[in-house]
């Protein structure tokens, strides 16, 4: 789950600055924004985008869990916030909260904040169902060298500990050893050889690590590059569209288009029709990837011509 596997899918043979660019975009919107329209649009298109890259599965797990934290932020709101004045229906008085009410205001207020973490969980599926991590770090290390090879080296030891301490374990049990005890004690007791094992292992690693970066030069000159990316035109069509998305945010930004007051009662949705004109260049920013993506995996014509 969530974990990236090659595919023939758009989102994984565009530029990873690219990607990582009309990732970010997507984010940065989702975070900043909180009107209603702008989080509901981002969070079709990006659902539509992690469709693409054949993560259906995903989505579907991941709103079972978005609806039981928005039933939880609704009944959290509910109790606290006590500034809506339209009020559906009022309840008796609670030690601590006071007199129980839930309003309109603070109905919408937590539906929105659910659909804002539907689109942040989205996006963070997209980018694992679309970045490879490895090439990821390798455009990294251009500009943090040492940071990116921290990264490389600690995402890949914690899962290789795992690995090892399940074979010490098995092995352990082969030899007749219980590492599960009957309470607690005993299994912290019982499975300390195998921290010892792990512990002596990693030191033996680490300087067979050592070695081999020593043995490459590492340091020593320019820093060569494993992955090698063609920047091609369908590269070029994402940025452009993450730039234009951005330059029309920013422009809804300076109106006050991006903001919605929810306080002390709700705002006037129509109060959005003076910046259509901007919203309808930030759709098609954001919708040109999606749609590409789209595009690559079911019109074959459109595939072989970006």
């Amino acid at each position: 789950m969530f974990i990236f596997k090659p595919g023939d899918f758009f989102f994984q043979k565009i530029h990873p600055i690219a990607l990582i660019i009309y990732i970010l975009t997507l984010f940065s919107i989702t975070i900043i924004s909180n009107h209603p329209v702008i989080l509901c649009t981002v969070l079709i298109i990006t659902v539509l985008s992690v469709i693409s890259v054949g993560a259906v599965g995903d989505i579907k797990d991941s709103f079972a869990f978005i609806l039981r934290m928005t039933l939880i932020f609704i009944i959290i709101n509910c109790l606290t916030n006590k500034n809506g004045r339209t009020i559906i229906w009022r309840g008796p008085n609670i030690p601590v909260f006071g007199r129980l009410q839930i309003s309109l205001e603070a109905l919408i207020y937590a539906l929105m904040m659910g659909i804002r973490l539907s689109g942040v969980l989205s996006v963070f599926i997209l980018q694992n169902k679309s970045m490879n991590p490895d090439a990821l770090l390798s455009y990294m290390a251009l500009i943090f060298p040492r940071s990116a090879l921290l990264v490389s080296m600690t995402t890949k030891t914690i899962p290789y500990l795992a690995q090892l301490s399940n074979r010490v374990g098995e092995v352990m049990s082969v030899m007749g050893l219980d590492i599960d005890g009957k309470r607690y004690k005993g299994t912290v007791k019982n499975r300390l050889p195998i921290i010892k094992v792990i512990f002596m292992s990693s030191i033996e690693d680490s300087l067979s690590i050592a070695e081999s970066i020593q043995a490459r030069g590492y340091g020593s000159g320019g820093r060569s590059r494993y992955f090698t990316y063609r920047w091609r035109m369908r590269d070029t069509v994402v940025l452009a569209s993450s730039i234009w998305a951005i330059i029309s945010f920013i422009i809804l930004a300076r109106s006050g288009g991006i903001f919605y007051r929810y306080y002390p009662r709700l705002g006037k949705i129509v109060s959005f029709k003076q910046n259509i004109h901007v919203y309808i260049n930030l759709l098609i920013g954001l919708s040109i990837p999606a749609f590409m993506g789209w595009g690559w995996r079911y019109c074959r014509y459109l595939k072989y011509r970006i």
